[in-house]
């Protein structure tokens, strides 16, 4: 979504039918994905890999490659999950992700703080009944993809991020905008809905994956198999409530 929000920006048209498809395991990831904006054909693929133990913050770096028409796609991301030592468990995540459009034209950047909650899945991809996740987040269950059915009492694991994006024209590297604060859990009960400036991604017991951000009428829906390791899904403009 990252991705799909910076082309967006820098071709001042909506990214439509962008369709992905990634393979991971407990460690690390491959990703695909081509679309278009505007006329123009969008591809990229990335790859990534997590760094730590068990019980230890966590880093996860990716890069990647890709082409907005005849301009080049530069990728670089890194994202701190951290452990928290008297729950023990991952409950939060600090993540940068940059983009270079062109040769020698625009940098643009997401960064965002998360927190990770427990929901359920509704139609169209409304998450309702949030609460705050607890147990079964473990570096062993292909990341925080592969935790989602191990949510006590919750159908789904939801990241909920407060997001800022900028791009830039620039021939030298822009600096990233600083982590914007940490959203607040929401309330139980309370439905979360596509905000602008925020990320939402839900993943389901049922293989699910449903979200929003960083612009709201940016979307992702797909669907995942942990025992294939297989997701695949599709990015770009809805007209969801």
């Amino acid at each position: 979504m990252s991705v799909t929000a910076l082309v967006k920006a820098r071709t001042k048209q909506d990214v439509r039918n962008f369709v992905w498809s990634s393979r991971y395991s407990d460690r690390e990831w491959t990703f695909n994905g081509s679309g278009s904006a505007g006329g123009r054909k969008v591809s990229i693929t990335m790859s990534g890999y997590v760094w730590g133990e068990e019980g230890q913050d966590l880093i996860v770096v990716y890069s990647g490659t890709g082409q907005s028409d005849d301009e080049p796609i530069l990728i670089h991301g890194k994202a701190d999950w951290l452990y928290d030592k008297q729950r023990k468990d991952y409950f939060t995540t600090d993540f940068r992700h940059a983009m270079k459009l062109g040769k020698n034209s625009f940098w643009g950047w997401v960064t965002g703080a998360e927190i990770l909650v427990g929901g359920v899945v509704g139609a169209g991809g409304a998450v309702a009944g949030a609460t705050v996740a607890s147990g079964g987040v473990a570096l062993g269950a292909a990341a925080w993809i592969g935790g989602a059915g191990a949510v006590a009492g919750s159908s789904a694991l939801v990241s909920v991020s407060q997001a800022a994006k900028s791009l830039q024209e620039s021939s030298a590297p822009v600096a990233a905008p600083a982590l914007p604060a940490r959203p607040e859990p929401p309330a139980k009960g309370e439905p979360l809905k596509p905000q602008e400036g925020k990320i939402i991604v839900a993943v389901s017991k049922d293989g699910r994956i449903e979200g929003s951000g960083p612009d709201a009428a940016n979307a992702v829906s797909g669907s995942f198999d942990n025992k294939s390791g297989n997701a695949k899904g599709e990015v770009g403009r809805t007209e969801k409530k």
